[in-house]
């Protein structure tokens, strides 16, 4: 699971939100890589790779870069994908907040409605 970790702005509707978050920005599945793309493009924000018992395999980027080919970029790049900043994250995290919100008041409202009359 790839963790991003962000600092919350003051001007989001909460009375009292935490100095920090941690959102699952991407879920690594086997075969998967990950720091690859920090190489890849530029301004990536910092991720936190964290694992539930997975065994994986760490290479140094030095020796990555002396022994990559061509053609193992062009696959990466396929499959590399840049992540969204603090802004656009946090844009996410709101959005998905509010949704599970209105979705949680709608689901009381129907069984209040089924229920109660």
């Amino acid at each position: 699971m790839l963790q991003h970790e962000s600092r919350l702005s003051s001007e989001q509707p909460q009375k009292n939100p935490p100095n920090r978050i941690h959102l699952t920005v991407r879920r690594l599945t086997r075969g998967g890589t990950f720091g690859v793309g920090c190489s890849l493009y530029t301004d990536q924000p910092q991720v936190a790779l964290v694992s539930n018992g997975a065994e994986c395999l760490m290479l140094s980027k030095k020796l990555f870069w002396e022994h990559v080919t061509e053609q193992c970029l062009d696959h990466l790049r396929q499959k590399e994908y840049p992540y969204p900043n603090d802004e656009e994250l946090l844009e996410q995290y709101w959005r998905l907040r509010s949704w599970k919100a209105y979705q949680s008041h709608l689901l009381k409202q129907i069984y209040i409605d089924m229920y109660s009359g």
